[in-house]
């Protein structure tokens, strides 16, 4: 936590668009690593919080009597008219109104301390994979963290026999079985946020029939947790728990790949077992 809070310290007086490299070195770990814990401990996006930082700078400078056009360029923005619509979104009112009215707002910055509490068991491994392929149907999605997804369960509905029949013929890698991946997204720690969904296969097959999509996967490492319990519930608690207990502490970091959810519908809804993979790799030393 100590170095995410030197991050935080050095955007502070950075707020401009952060440079990867200079995160990375910072925080001790991949600058996409950092933003997605970021998002996941803050309920906020790294980009969405520099955003607001640099808003709140831009109120100061209006009520120190700065003009309009002034404050948009010290906040970032090209143009008064593109700054004065964050800033409505982000104030409620205009920013000529802040100037003349005197409304002040202020966006106190972040520090993150770690409190431990009673958390999940959480069950896991670790296994090295060589590159496979994602086959299935694929939409794109809002993402949601409580409950059944409904843009998930319609595109379910969508799947016909002859792509089930198909995606059971290709599914030749572990687990042998429909999953669930989420990509094409900077940010998953964000409700709504759109994402690509896949109800797929894992496979070795490089092609497939028209209507199912087919996405490589590099080799990675996986960590893959389990979880039992209430559906989807339990799921959903592990998803959290990945992010608040598991990575802060456990050497690892998440590297850019869809993440993966495989749950055995077979099983009595109220205690069915789930898996959730993670491509990671070992948190190097940037001391």
């Amino acid at each position: 936590m100590h170095n995410f809070n030197t991050v935080l310290a050095y955007l502070e007086v950075h707020p401009e668009a952060p440079v990867d490299a200079t995160i990375a070195r910072i925080a001790g770990t991949s600058a996409y690593h950092f933003r997605h814990m970021f998002g996941y401990l803050a309920v906020i996006s790294l980009t969405q919080y520099l955003r607001q930082q640099r808003l709140a700078r831009a109120n100061a400078l209006l009520v120190a009597g700065r003009s309009v056009l002034e404050a948009a360029l010290a906040a970032g923005y090209d143009s008064a008219d593109g700054f004065a619509r964050a800033y409505k979104r982000w104030h409620g009112i205009e920013p000529s109104q802040a100037a003349s009215q005197g409304w002040r707002k202020t966006q106190p910055p972040f520090r993150f301390e770690l409190i431990i509490q009673g958390g999940l068991s959480m069950a896991y491994r670790l296994k090295t994979l060589p590159a496979f392929n994602l086959i299935g149907v694929t939409a794109t999605v809002p993402l949601q963290f409580t409950g059944i997804n409904p843009a998930i369960a319609a595109l379910a509905a969508t799947i016909t026999a002859s792509q089930r029949n198909a995606m059971q013929a290709l599914a030749d890698l572990a687990p042998h079985m429909v999953l669930n991946a989420d990509y094409d997204t900077s940010d998953f720690t964000h409700e709504d946020r759109p994402l690509t969904h896949m109800i797929g296969v894992r496979s070795t097959a490089a092609t497939a029939p028209a209507g199912l999509t087919v996405v490589p996967v590099p080799a990675h490492t996986w960590a893959i947790f389990t979880s039992k319990g209430p559906f989807p519930a339990a799921l959903q608690e592990t998803w959290a728990a990945t992010a608040s207990q598991w990575l802060p502490d456990s050497g690892y970091e998440l590297v850019p790949a869809p993440q993966l959810s495989v749950v055995h519908y077979n099983e009595p809804a109220d205690d069915r077992t789930c898996e959730i993979w993670l491509a990671v790799q070992p948190r190097p030393n940037r001391n």
